[in-house]
């Protein structure tokens, strides 16, 4: 009895964690302004973050907390969820509703929080990201043809601050990927720097033609300062624009 008893929990468990994730296999997001400016823009846009609005209303519970990202193509729009590793695709316009749907297989969630997502060649792209008590320097980019987040091997890893604010930039002009230091997140090794993020004052460049990893020199302590407590950032063409505290800076990666 209490054999059979344990395989019907096991059952519902499965079969309510199978629920879960096919709830949001399409999702429905009202027609706005917002998105059809972003929609007609023509090229490619990095990517829109933005938390929980009325404008994506998902099923799925995980999906409620998390911010949602928004990536522009030539050719199309995308959805996705920070640290879900789900990804949507615009497949169906009516007067009233975009209608996204699921590309992805992902199974894994909660493993890349505050990655970065660019675009280079044509392709999507995640970088870093924290998950399972550490972050990590892995890039991934998405496999349109098996539908999975496959690894991109590089000469090493760096590994970049994820948290409180996105601190790395990628310069679509060079193909280059910048991180202006590296904060090591390992909740495993018993110390405060480990869980608040040991930080390596080095800034480095990415070459995605090559896949190799340069050091370009020590980061000052002041920009250390400003972008480990800076309260926001925002992508530019130049760098990243962070505001800290009363002020606001430009970091300037190309020069």
């Amino acid at each position: 009895m209490k054999l059979f008893l344990l395989y019907a929990l096991l059952g519902i468990s499965s079969l309510s964690f199978a629920n879960s994730s096919q709830n949001d296999t399409i999702l429905e997001v009202k027609r706005s302004v917002y998105l059809e400016n972003l929609i007609n823009k023509e090229g490619s846009l990095q990517y829109i973050i933005g938390y929980r609005s009325k404008l994506v209303n998902p099923i799925d519970r995980f999906h409620l907390s998390k911010p949602q990202l928004f990536i522009k193509t030539e050719r199309n729009l995308y959805l996705s969820f920070s640290g879900s590793g789900r990804l949507y695709g615009l497949t169906k316009t009516t007067d009233s509703s975009y209608f996204f749907s699921r590309l992805d297989s992902t199974e894994n969630i909660n493993y890349n929080l505050g990655a970065y997502y660019f675009l280079y060649d044509g392709q999507i792209l995640s970088f870093g990201g924290y998950g399972f008590w550490k972050n990590y320097g892995s890039l991934k980019f998405f496999n349109f043809k098996d539908h999975q987040w496959d690894i991109v091997p590089l000469s090493e890893e760096i590994i970049p601050q994820v948290h409180p604010i996105e601190s790395s930039w990628f310069d679509q002009n060079t193909g280059k990927l910048f991180v202006p230091y590296q904060s090591h997140v390992n909740a495993g090794i018993v110390g405060t720097e480990n869980l608040k993020g040991k930080i390596i004052p080095y800034s480095y460049y990415l070459d995605l033609a090559t896949k190799k990893w340069t050091k370009l020199g020590k980061t000052n302590q002041q920009l250390v300062e400003i972008i480990a407590n800076g309260q926001f950032s925002f992508r530019m063409q130049r760098g990243i624009i962070i505001i800290y505290f009363d002020k606001v800076y430009l970091v300037d990666f190309i020069k």
